[in-house]
């Protein structure tokens, strides 16, 4: 029954629940909250410790940062210093070398010298091998970018090879497809040194057959265009267990002590960086005994104006080839297409017949001399030839043959390897730059000298030098350092500056700074060739900022001289 107050027992029992009920709620509340705000403390904590680890982390990875930029700023700065160290008497040697086989010797001197060059040569390969692999893993390497002939250059890559192919009698030439732009954006120097490790290697490793380098075109993109290179030997292939690790640093083909062929083992890893560099990718197939073809694919860029076949002054000839060797048959018709000439291949003694009676068709008939002594022993052709005398004949011979002695002296003889340029001289008149591009005449009563200033601290490098500008007819003064040479300008008028960059007292960087400042507007202004034994990138940037025109690398390069001379030279009147 309810009570007074109007309550039953089961309302007041739900009462009673119902604040146990809550108070348990508000304990639990109470104990979650606690539990909350001890969480809450212990993440503070927490994210204070961690801040304070993030910190002390950061501050370590900036030692660690610091201590690994000082440490490459190390290895760049005792890479150059060394490289100097090595080129300079490295460039003595060569240029030495070099004016000594241009004097009157016995045979066996020159020998004796020649192997000095070559072994010279030789240790300054494996030095800018062991300098481009450090500059490439320490990410200071960059490609040059500027505009270049194609052909021109695989006609040197292929020259350079041609002595050491032709003394193991190795055919070895480019066969360029149809199609190849003649001129490309890119970087010359690097794409010339891919291709001589690889037909270095194909020469080195052949002991007969031949070396084919083709050429094609793989994709243009706008323009941009992707070339393909292919390096085929009939070498003795190589062996599955050493192909894996082929591209690896070290990595050599021969091992141990019974190698016959020398090297670095750096020139493939090298190849591979670099063709990587220049957006492309590069492999190789080879079996034992079949011989290796190693290929490569590379970017470059495509100059707004370029020349084709059609702008060749060969174009339109007709040009007729003598031979059964397949690989004059591919590569000889390959390169004369690329200046635009019609060829016609000829490989009996009835086309022999057929030349007699078509002579006037042809405006040059080339000859391969091996296979004219096979086919035709009594000189049919020949006489042939002399009777009509009207057809311009060539024979292909190897250097130092004795072959083509029978052979009198009826016929032009041009030696192998044969290239592109080798075949437009003999297809249209010879223009000789001469040395016209360094001679002008000044005006009427006035004559000119061309005068070098040299400036140079090493006195084997100095006589060099002086020798090998004065036989091109340069009248040379030295400056021993930067404060000579910046009094020699002063006091004389030069054509040109050579400007070595480590001398003492002044180097060549400030002296060429203070040239430029100079208050006489013509000797301001006269052209500085900075001589460098640095290899490290970045250098040449700094030089250009320091006013000069120009770089060399040392050891210098004749080739690279004389281009340099005939870009920059400027006539001044003599005194």
């Amino acid at each position: 029954m309810p009570d007074q107050t109007g309550s039953t027992p089961v309302t007041e029992r739900r009462i009673v629940r119902e604040r146990g009920a809550r108070k348990q709620a508000e304990q639990l509340l109470e104990q979650k909250s606690r539990e909350l705000y001890l969480t809450n403390r212990e993440l503070q904590e927490m994210a204070l410790n961690l801040e304070n680890l993030v910190d002390e982390r950061t501050d370590e990875l900036k030692v660690a940062r610091d201590e690994a930029m000082a440490a490459s700023h190390a290895k760049s700065a005792f890479l150059a210093n060394i490289s100097h160290e090595i080129r300079t008497p490295m460039s003595s040697i060569i240029g030495m070398a070099e004016l000594v086989l241009h004097s009157p010797m016995a045979i066996e001197q020159r020998q004796h010298v020649q192997l000095i060059l070559d072994s010279a040569r030789s240790l300054l390969t494996i030095i800018n091998d062991i300098l481009d692999i450090s500059k490439l893993e320490s990410g200071k390497f960059q490609l040059e970018v500027e505009e270049f002939d194609l052909f021109e250059l695989l006609d040197n890559v292929v020259e350079i090879l041609g002595i050491q192919a032709s003394d193991k009698r190795l055919e070895i030439g480019a066969i360029p497809a149809n199609g190849l732009p003649a001129r490309v954006i890119g970087d010359p120097v690097r794409l010339r040194q891919i291709l001589l490790n690889l037909l270095g290697n194909a020469v080195k490793f052949t002991s007969h057959g031949e070396v084919r380098l083709r050429v094609e075109v793989d994709d243009y993109s706008g323009d941009r265009v992707r070339l393909f290179f292919e390096v085929e030997d009939t070498g003795p292939g190589i062996s599955p267990e050493h192909q894996d690790s082929l591209f690896d640093k070290f990595s050599q083909v021969e091992g141990g002590h019974t190698r016959r062929h020398h090297g670095t083992g750096l020139g493939l890893a090298i190849s591979k960086n670099l063709v990587e560099c220049m957006e492309g990718e590069i492999n190789f197939q080879s079996q034992p005994s079949q011989g290796s073809c190693f290929w490569f694919k590379v970017m470059l860029k495509i100059p707004e104006v370029t020349l084709s076949a059609d702008h060749s002054p060969a174009r339109g000839k007709s040009v007729a080839l003598l031979t059964t060797n397949p690989f004059l048959s591919e590569s000889v018709p390959a390169l004369l297409s690329s200046l635009g000439a019609e060829v016609s291949l000829l490989a009996d003694l009835e086309s022999l017949h057929a030349v007699r009676e078509r002579e006037r068709a042809f405006d040059l008939l080339l000859v391969d001399h091996l296979t004219l002594c096979e086919i035709d022993p009594d000189l049919n052709l020949r006489q042939a030839i002399e009777q009509h005398g009207s057809i311009n004949t060539v024979l292909l011979n190897w250097i130092n043959s004795t072959v083509c002695d029978k052979l009198g002296s009826w016929a032009t003889r041009i030696n192998r390897p044969l290239t592109r340029r080798k075949l437009m001289d003999i297809l249209t008149p010879v223009v000789s730059p001469g040395s016209h591009a360094y001679v002008s005449k000044g005006g009427e009563g006035e004559t000119r000298v061309r005068r070098i200033l040299l400036a140079e601290d090493v006195p084997a490098l100095q006589l060099v030098m002086k020798a090998i500008l004065e036989r091109q007819g340069y009248t040379v003064d030295i400056a021993n350092d930067g404060n000579e040479a910046i009094e020699a300008v002063r006091s004389q008028d030069y054509g040109m500056i050579l400007m070595d960059i480590q001398m003492p007292e002044v180097d060549g960087i400030s002296a060429a700074r203070e040239i430029r400042m100079l208050p006489d507007p013509s000797k301001a202004s006269i052209p500085i060739i900075a001589l460098t034994a640095n290899a490290m990138k970045g250098d040449q940037d700094t030089y250009l900022v320091a006013g000069m025109n120009d770089y060399l690398s040392k050891p210098v390069d004749n080739r690279k001289l004389d281009e340099a001379l005939m870009r920059w030279f400027v006539d001044t009147p003599s005194k």
